[in-house]
């Protein structure tokens, strides 16, 4: 087929294009492992945002007693770490999420292991004790609870917090409530392991202050640090300021400084020495989503829209039509799917990767030919190869923020579309080439139904 941009939709190529973008310094990164990402809304409330669709908020906080807008979340899972109102208001988050406390009615720390899933081909979402979990979906969302002190008088003065441990998708996400401790002890390390990305409150008065949290840094020694819980615009709580944690930490971090509130954290295939030679990030997040310029925004909703026309006429097959070979040769709807969503994947994660190396690049193309070509899921139902399509949407969504600074018309990328508007171009009409192929096969005369 051709696409009205002039570009041929030679999918055979993509890995070597693909190629070209590897930073010298890039790491491979299973492509089973989309990156996750972390955002913050302020105060202590942080999001974990998954590819297989999973969102877990973390301490949402009352707007009353912060100050703070209602930043209009959504999620399955909402976790408190403790009880103060600016990190319990569970009420402030969207949907109807489930609802995980770190500690007890008498105000004691627990130890809580937890998988949050959702099995492919179905709409509820479970959480389960890890021991009694049952068959799991493709991509899974553990959480554990660390129990921790509020001051650094063993809970003398405010009592218990928790620490709340999340893995999803080879990445370790530490969120650390309102800790007070000034030194974790060997218990807390072991049981916490390995953390790719910490969240730390650093504003003191009622946590551990800058420096006692740069400490932590030192102890847990994450790829990433996010400080939260200090002094923004609009808080109403008194806390101090974030500079004297950037001013504090240790030997090896670099400060970064985000357009938006979110974070790109993928799993790494490195070594711990590969990591220490190539550094870490504190990250200072902004409170408030990046906005995109308006050409972005546009570029960005053409894709959308052709995006979601395919997956409205995919979830509305039975599966015999999903899987019908036509007889005039042609690929099946559900390759259609995997093929148009496997491109988006490749080639907007060749552009996050060039804005941040660390990231992977995400190959889920399938066969070109129908002859070879094997469903990477023969057993999902249409509805799901639908949110498929949607789930590598909301990726693109979620790490737009990527594309700050970037000039729609540079031409930066050796690839396909060369340029940002380029990139646009190719995927708009790409979707739309073969939404129009897939309904060419409803008037076939061999078509399921016709």
């Amino acid at each position: 087929m051709r696409l009205s941009a002039g570009l041929t939709c030679v999918m055979g190529s993509l890995a070597a294009a693909a190629v070209m973008f590897l930073s010298p310094v890039a790491r491979a990164v299973d492509a089973d492992h989309p990156p996750v990402a972390v955002r913050w809304w302020g105060q202590a409330m942080v999001t974990v945002e998954t590819w297989w669709g999973l969102t877990v908020a973390i301490d949402p906080y009352s707007t009353e007693r912060t100050g703070l807008a209602d930043p209009g979340v959504s999620a399955d899972l909402v976790l408190i770490t403790h009880g103060h109102a600016d990190h319990a208001n569970a009420g402030l988050v969207k949907g109807t999420p489930l609802v995980v406390r770190g500690l007890d009615d008498h105000g004691r720390a627990r130890s809580l292991d937890l998988v949050l899933d959702r099995l492919p081909n179905e709409q509820a979402v479970t959480l389960a004790e890890a021991d009694d979990a049952g068959p799991a979906g493709p991509h899974p969302v553990r959480v554990r609870s660390i129990p921790a002190w509020h001051d650094d008088s063993a809970g003398g003065e405010r009592g218990a917090t928790a620490l709340f441990l999340i893995e999803a998708d080879g990445v370790r996400i530490l969120h650390c409530g309102d800790i007070g401790q000034r030194e974790l002890s060997r218990e807390q390390l072991e049981a916490i392991g390995r953390v790719d990305a910490l969240l730390i409150p650093v504003g003191g008065v009622y946590t551990v202050e800058g420096a006692d949290a740069a400490r932590l840094v030192k102890q847990l020694a994450p790829r990433y640090v996010v400080p939260i819980h200090y002094a923004i615009e609009g808080l109403t709580i008194p806390l101090e300021d974030a500079g004297a944690f950037f001013g504090a930490l240790p030997e090896g971090y670099t400060r970064r400084d985000a357009v938006g509130n979110t974070l790109a954290v993928a799993a790494s295939a490195a070594s711990a020495e590969d990591e220490s030679a190539t550094g870490a990030s504190a990250v200072a997040l902004r409170p408030t989503p990046w906005v995109p310029t308006p050409t972005i925004r546009e570029g960005l909703d053409r894709i959308a829209q052709a995006r979601e026309a395919l997956a409205r006429t995919v979830e509305g097959l039975t599966p015999e039509q999903l899987d019908h070979r036509p007889s005039d040769g042609t690929h099946t709807v559900r390759w259609n799917a995997e093929h148009t969503a496997g491109a988006e994947a490749l080639f907007v994660s060749l552009v996050f990767k060039d804005a941040d190396p660390a990231l992977p690049l995400l190959r889920i193309t399938p066969a070109q030919s129908p002859a070879d070509y094997v469903p990477a899921n023969p057993g999902w139902s249409p509805a799901e190869e639908a949110a498929h399509l949607r789930r590598v949407g909301a990726l693109t969504e979620r790490f737009a923020y990527l594309l700050d600074g970037v000039d729609p018309a540079e031409e930066r990328y050796p690839a396909f579309f060369k340029s940002l508007a380029g990139l646009f171009d190719l995927l708009s009409n790409h979707y739309a080439q073969h939404h129009a192929n897939v309904k060419k096969k409803f008037e076939l005369p061999d078509w399921p139904g016709a």
